[in-house]
C-alpha cells in the first residue's frame, strides 16, 4: 500500500513511510509557525521522480491510503532525515524558555498592583 499526499497544488502518490514522515515535519514546522522545502519521491506514469514541495505554517497537507500494484516506492534516507527534522523542531519547542527573574522589590509590586 502506498499514500497520496494532497495539497492545493495537487496530489502524489509516494511510500508510506515516505508520507508519514512529511506529515510528521509539516506538523513540527506548523508548530513552530514555521515552513520548509522538502525533496521527496513519488510515483507516477512513467516510473518515480522526485518532488519539491512546501510543508509548514498555513501548507494544508494531507494524505489518504492508495491501493497500488507493484511494490512500495521507499526512500529510507528521506524518511530519516525528515523525520530528524521533526525532532529537531520538537525537542527547541519543548526545552525551556531560559528564565530572568525580574528583580522587582516589594516596593515595585506593590505599585503595580
Amino acid at each position: 500500500m502506498m499514500k497520496i499526499l494532497i495539497t492545493a497544488l495537487g496530489s502524489y502518490l509516494t511510500g508510506d513511510e515516505i508520507a508519514d514522515a512529511v506529515l510528521e515535519y509539516a506538523q513540527a514546522l506548523a508548530d513552530e509557525r514555521a515552513t520548509d522545502v522538502v525533496d521527496i519521491p513519488i510515483s507516477g506514469d512513467g516510473g518515480s521522480t522526485r518532488l519539491r514541495m512546501s510543508v509548514g505554517w498555513l501548507v494544508q497537507v494531507h494524505a489518504v491510503d492508495a491501493e497500488t500494484e507493484g511494490s512500495e516506492l521507499t526512500d529510507p534516507a528521506t524518511s530519516t532525515r525528515l523525520r530528524e527534522r521533526a525532532t529537531r523542531l520538537t525537542v527547541h519547542r519543548m526545552s525551556p524558555e531560559p528564565f530572568e527573574p525580574l528583580g522587582l522589590s516589594d516596593y515595585d509590586w506593590l505599585r503595580y498592583a
